[in-house]
């Protein structure tokens, strides 16, 4: 069963879609189709981690967690060697 919402404000514009799936494969098959017919920003939720899922919505890694920990080593590197 999947249930569908559409959300639209008052000049017919869609801005969102909302689905559930009951199962993985059927969330995995909807988010290649979704990607495939172009739309990009997509995220899929899960209570559990689903391995396809971010081949399938064209998820790509981000540089920023590098940033971040560089940022965190230097900050407390630093106030180490203020003291």
């Amino acid at each position: 069963m999947t249930n569908i919402l559409c959300m639209k404000d008052k000049h017919s514009t869609l801005y969102g879609v909302m689905a559930q799936f009951d199962s993985p494969s059927a969330l995995v098959a909807a988010a290649r189709e979704t990607y495939a017919v172009g739309y990009r920003q997509i995220n899929g939720y899960s209570p559990f981690p689903i391995e396809e899922l971010t081949e399938a919505i064209g998820f790509k890694r981000s540089t920023l967690p590098l940033i971040v920990l560089a940022g965190g080593l230097i900050g407390g590197l630093g106030g180490c060697f203020m003291q």
